[in-house]
């Protein structure tokens, strides 16, 4: 894979999703992760949304910097080119390229039913995603909004963060390199990660060599790549 100088290659911003899920995973001993608890909200759930939704529009900002994100930026025109960018334009920007409403992360972790979300979901319809309408909501008028910095959207807020990380080609370098995409057989190296990981015409392409798709897990999620006919 061509390296590129950016925080990406550095880990700045995966290292930044690790210490987000390692502090859910502390609350989540007070408060477990299960889909009876989503509608549960606190002061520290509001803390954990704004920290992550900031994060999210950092990463948004930053990845445009990156060649990936400025090959993404420029096919959406001058319009775009402005840094004073919000949800919409990233949308119209990184929707076409990375598909990012059609893909799916699982939340295995707890003692509850295993919940899936589609973070970016609403892409598909052109709105901007809900948890992120409620992540402002909270962010800008706290006390009369708190009922929405609950668990859902955190979680929603969180693998978000994780779609970001596994389709931003500049992040992915770091994450392949420390090992974090596998297969069936194990896990891949870089080398292996970068033979057989692809964009299409169709949208993003997980591994075609068998005998399995790549997949990410982390502590409280699993991602598996979506297949395509190329």
């Amino acid at each position: 894979m061509t390296r590129h100088r950016c925080d990406f290659n550095r880990g700045k911003h995966w290292h930044s999703y690790l210490q987000y899920e390692s502090r859910l995973l502390e609350i989540s001993r007070a408060v477990l992760i299960d889909p009876r608890n989503n509608t549960t909200f606190s002061e520290t759930f509001a803390e954990l949304i704004i920290t992550i939704g900031s994060s999210v529009d950092t990463f948004f900002r930053t990845m445009s910097n990156c060649p990936e994100g400025l090959k993404a930026k420029s096919a959406v025109g001058n319009k775009k080119l402005s840094k004073n960018l919000k949800m919409n334009d990233y949308r119209d920007i990184y929707e076409p390229f990375f598909e990012l409403s059609q893909n799916r992360i699982v939340v295995p972790f707890g003692i509850g039913e295993t919940q899936i979300l589609t973070p970016f979901g609403e892409f598909s319809c052109n709105q901007s995603p809900q948890w992120w309408s409620e992540y402002n909501d909270v962010k800008h008028n706290y006390y009369d909004n708190i009922e929405k910095a609950n668990l859902l959207n955190v979680l929603n807020s969180l693998g978000a963060l994780l779609l970001l990380n596994v389709f931003h080609h500049c992040s992915q370098e770091y994450m392949a390199m420390n090992g974090q995409f596998r297969n069936s057989n194990g896990v891949l190296s870089i080398e292996e990660f970068g033979n057989c990981f692809h964009i299409t015409p169709k949208g993003t392409d997980g591994c075609e060599l068998p005998p399995s798709r790549v997949y990410a897990e982390t502590k409280i999620f699993a991602f598996q790549f979506r297949n395509f006919d190329v």
